[in-house]
C-alpha cells in the first residue's frame, strides 16, 4: 500500500497538469485579449507540463517500480487471507452480491445525504464512493437476474453521470493551486509580470465562474441516482 502511494504520489503532477492544459488553458486562451501574456503563461504551463510527465516517465521506468509490480503480482496470487474463504459452503454468489452492492449503496447514500458541497475533500469522497458503487455493479451484474436487465442500464448511467460531475469539480479543484507554480516558470520583470499574473487569473475565473452551475449539475445528479431503482 505504501508503495502505491508512491506511485501515485509520482504521477499525480502529470495527470493534474494534463487536466489543466487540456480542460482548463485551451478552451480558455484563445478568450483573452492579452495575447502575448496568455502566450508567456501557456509557455510555463507547457515546461511544468513536461517536468510533469519527464517525472512519471522516470517512476515507471525506475527499479522501484518493477519490484512494486512484482509484489502486487504476488499479493494478488498468494496474499489473500485464507479466513476470507471460509463460510457456508452452500451460500449462492449472487446472494453475497446482493450484500455487497446494498453496503456500497448506502454507503453512497449517506454520503449525499450528508454531504457538504462547498467542501472540495468531501465532494472527492464521495466521487471514490460512486466510483466504487459504479465497479462493483459492473462486476455483478452478470449475477443478476435475467429479468432485472432491463433496470441496470439507468442504474449505471445515474452513476456514471454523478461520477462524471464530482470529477468535473475535483478537476476544478486541483487546477486552483497549480496556477502559482505555473507562475514561478515565468521569471519575468515588472509590468510583464503583473500582465501574465492578470491573464492567468481570468483563465482561472473563466473556469471558478462554472463551479456554481457544475455544482448545481452534480446535486441533481445525486438526486436521480438516489431515485434509481437497484437492478439487483
Amino acid at each position: 500500500e505504501a508503495e502505491l502511494k508512491w506511485l501515485t504520489g509520482e504521477l499525480a503532477d502529470a495527470r493534474s497538469l494534463d487536466v489543466f492544459m487540456f480542460e482548463t488553458f485551451r478552451p480558455t486562451a484563445s478568450k483573452l485579449g492579452d495575447r502575448h501574456a496568455t502566450a508567456v503563461f501557456g509557455k510555463a504551463l507547457l515546461q511544468a507540463h513536461e517536468r510533469g510527465h519527464a517525472r512519471a516517465a522516470a517512476a515507471v521506468a525506475s527499479p522501484r517500480f518493477r519490484l512494486l509490480l512484482l509484489d502486487a503480482a504476488r499479493w494478488i496470487e498468494t496474499g489473500v487471507d485464507p479466513d476470507l474463504a471460509q463460510g457456508p459452503a452452500d451460500r449462492p454468489a449472487a446472494d453475497f452480491a446482493e450484500d455487497a452492492l446494498d453496503r456500497r449503496r448506502r454507503a453512497l447514500r449517506r454520503r449525499l445525504e450528508a454531504l457538504d458541497w462547498r467542501d472540495p475533500l468531501e465532494r472527492h469522497k464521495t466521487r471514490i464512493a460512486a466510483k466504487k458503487m459504479r465497479y462493483a455493479s459492473e462486476f455483478f451484474v452478470g449475477l443478476g437476474p435475467a429479468s432485472s436487465a432491463d433496470a441496470y442500464a439507468p442504474f449505471i448511467r445515474s452513476l456514471s453521470r454523478l461520477q462524471d460531475e464530482l470529477g468535473s469539480l475535483n478537476d476544478l479543484a486541483v487546477a486552483e493551486p497549480l496556477v502559482p507554480s505555473v507562475l514561478e516558470d515565468a521569471p519575468l520583470e515588472e509590468p510583464e509580470s503583473r500582465r501574465v499574473g492578470y491573464a492567468a487569473g481570468l483563465i482561472m475565473g473563466w473556469r471558478l465562474a462554472r463551479s456554481k452551475k457544475l455544482t448545481k449539475s452534480a446535486r441533481r445528479a445525486g438526486d436521480v441516482f438516489l431515485d434509481t431503482p437497484t437492478w439487483w
